[in-house]
């Protein structure tokens, strides 16, 4: 199975989605209320743009795993990669906001050395004072450790699934965070949860596991359904994409209950749309070039990275931009800031990405070799 470029461009699209939503961090700085034509409105829906992450990771991983033969200790050295890459860039960005914690910004971050262990022994997840506390950002990387580990469940079970029990595997998952998006909401609305607990449950991997097993559900649709009904999808792709498209840019003009189950559902309609027309022509067509583009791709090469750092980044120039750096318009300010904080962000990205994320470390050879010769 070859690589499949328009993920990592639809990666892309997802990264500064959420860029841009936590870009409005900058708004305090610059007492901006609101933005020309309503644009906050499309901002924040960014933040969704995980849901997208997910999606593609369900897909991706499993299609990996499915694409392996079995080998000595398969399970082992699944689980050892899988930790390293996550890990290792994670650790090294926190050792990076710990030093400018205590040197540059006087531990304003109030970095602890028992936060710090949470961290790096991914249990941080389970407290909901430092879910999210050093980077900004570490509630997707938490999801995400345990939905890399949950999906050896599935995979284990292979010989049983295809599209139609991998579907009820969605269907029930989807259910299991609806009922729990509504349980948590109900208490918020009774007084019977904090703000700080409602935040916490609502990152939770529970609230968002239907995006990673429709992931799994795609891969199985794909493989087993009859090319013949995937060309009924592709003949009307063009109106689909363009109704997601504009139902998400409605939704964000709208106050909804279950928005994050609402555009996640939409993004898996957008992806698996996507897939369709490829997995028919191998490549996109014209209208959809924006999902499959070599600016896109790039970014979404090194989007892990990106997102590790550029909250960091939004941080630590808000704290030490002065306002009027720019022009005396503070919407102006705003705009030229967050470019700045981009490129910024994309520099540092592209640095951990190139040294750390994608070369293993020598422990991480250490034990595959190990557990090889076993």
């Amino acid at each position: 199975m070859g690589k499949i470029d328009y993920l990592d461009s639809c990666k892309g699209i997802a990264i500064l989605g959420v860029f841009l939503v936590h870009s409005t961090m900058l708004f305090s700085l610059f007492k901006i209320t609101s933005l020309p034509f309503s644009i906050e409105q499309l901002l924040y829906t960014g933040r969704l743009g995980v849901a997208i992450f997910f999606i593609i990771s369900g897909y991706t991983v499993f299609r990996s795993l499915m694409n392996k033969t079995a080998q000595k200790n398969f399970f082992l050295k699944y689980v050892a990669r899988k930790f390293f890459r996550l890990a290792v860039p994670f650790y090294c960005v926190l050792l990076v906001a710990y030093i400018l914690s205590l040197i540059v910004m006087k531990n304003e971050l109030n970095i602890t050395s028992s936060n710090m262990l949470m961290h790096f022994t991914f249990l941080y997840g389970l407290d909901k004072d430092i879910y999210n506390n050093i980077l900004g950002v570490e509630w997707f990387l938490f999801d995400t450790f345990i939905f890399s580990f949950l999906i050896l469940i599935p995979y284990k079970f292979k010989k049983h699934l295809t599209s139609k029990n991998t579907l009820a595997l969605f269907v029930a998952t989807l259910l299991i965070s609806f009922l729990f998006s509504l349980g948590i909401q109900f208490l918020k609305g009774k007084g019977a949860i904090d703000t700080t607990t409602f935040s916490w449950l609502y990152f939770s991997p529970i609230n968002w596991l239907f995006t990673f097993s429709a992931g799994i559900f795609m891969f199985y649709f794909f493989q087993d359904i009859n090319i013949s009904k995937i060309r009924f999808i592709n003949k009307y792709s063009k109106i689909l994409v363009i109704f997601v498209v504009g139902s998400i840019i409605l939704i964000s003009y709208l106050n909804l209950h279950f928005e994050n189950i609402l555009v996640s559902l939409l993004f898996i309609v957008l992806i698996f749309t996507l897939h369709s027309v490829w997995f028919i022509n191998k490549k996109m067509s014209s209208l959809f070039k924006i999902f499959d583009n070599k600016l896109f791709s790039n970014l979404g090469k090194i989007s892990y990275s990106f997102y590790l750092v550029h909250y960091l980044v939004l941080r630590y120039l808000k704290e030490y931009v002065p306002t009027d750096i720019f022009t005396s318009v503070p919407w102006i300010n705003y705009f030229l800031l967050v470019l700045i904080s981009f490129a910024l962000s994309l520099a540092v990205a592209y640095i951990l990405y190139l040294f750390i994320e994608r070369k293993p470390t020598l422990l991480e050879k250490f034990l595959i070799k190990k557990l090889s010769a076993c």
